[in-house]
């Protein structure tokens, strides 16, 4: 039953930030004027933040890893970009619209992310969104288990 929850807002969640990412795209568009690469920057957009870690859970990640994968991301995603416009000679693509792109993507992530991850902090503080260990033993490895979950 978790494991379908966790799949479901997962997915919810990619679903999310390809929308955002869609927006960014646009927002940046008048400095483009070229659509066809939409498809070709979602790909490597959700490939990148996918690989960096972001769809895992939220529960042990500091608002700092967050912004830092995303940004990685983004700042690795300009460069792997910039190199596909050299090699396949895109020479009507701005440099500035990628960077652009990327980069707005990247402040409307972090600002779902953020937003998430503080709401999901208040819902725990109130007792929802929990679980609960049942823990048997009282040995060197159950307080060190202890430690660790607390």
């Amino acid at each position: 039953m978790l494991k379908e929850h966790i799949s479901f807002f997962r997915k919810l969640e990619m679903l999310a930030d390809l929308v955002l990412a869609i927006i960014a795209f646009y927002w940046g568009y008048p400095y483009a004027g070229y659509t066809p690469i939409l498809p070709c920057f979602l790909a490597i957009w959700m490939m990148l933040l996918y690989f960096s870690g972001m769809y895992e859970s939220f529960r042990v990640k500091n608002v700092s890893d967050i912004l830092l994968d995303i940004w990685s991301a983004a700042f690795v995603g300009i460069g792997i970009f910039g190199s596909a416009a050299y090699l396949f000679k895109l020479e009507d693509l701005s440099r500035l619209f990628v960077i652009f792109i990327f980069f707005g993507a990247a402040v409307l992530i972090s600002a779902e992310k953020i937003t998430a991850l503080v709401f999901l902090r208040q819902l725990r503080k109130r007792g929802y969104n929990f679980r609960n260990i049942l823990l048997v033993g009282t040995g060197p490895r159950a307080q060190q288990f202890i430690r660790l979950v607390e």
